[in-house]
């Protein structure tokens, strides 16, 4: 049982971080850099103060929330552009 949640747990993590770096991708492309910023200065800064050899999963706690709030952002672009993609493959027939 364990196991299998860890694997849960990574298969997550991954697709949180995706999500996020295509999100943070996205306000820079459409030059948001402050909100884009305050994000990443906050992930950042809690991944700092965290670091190091005894860091264990509960530190990572503190930069779920701004994780899911980029990659919330990410995932909903990404359903934006594939909407404007599958509809635009619709129109042309």
């Amino acid at each position: 049982l364990t196991i299998a949640l860890v694997v849960i747990q990574l298969f997550m993590l991954v697709v949180l971080w995706i999500a996020f770096i295509y999100g943070m991708a996205v306000f820079f492309l459409k030059k948001e850099y402050m909100a884009a910023g305050i994000v990443i200065f906050a992930i950042v800064y809690f991944c700092l103060l965290t670091g190091g050899p005894g860091a264990q999963a509960r530190y990572r706690v503190p930069i779920v929330p701004f994780l899911a709030t980029g990659s919330g952002f990410g995932i909903w672009s990404a359903y934006e552009f594939l909407k404007g993609k599958i509809g635009d493959k619709r129109r042309s027939k």
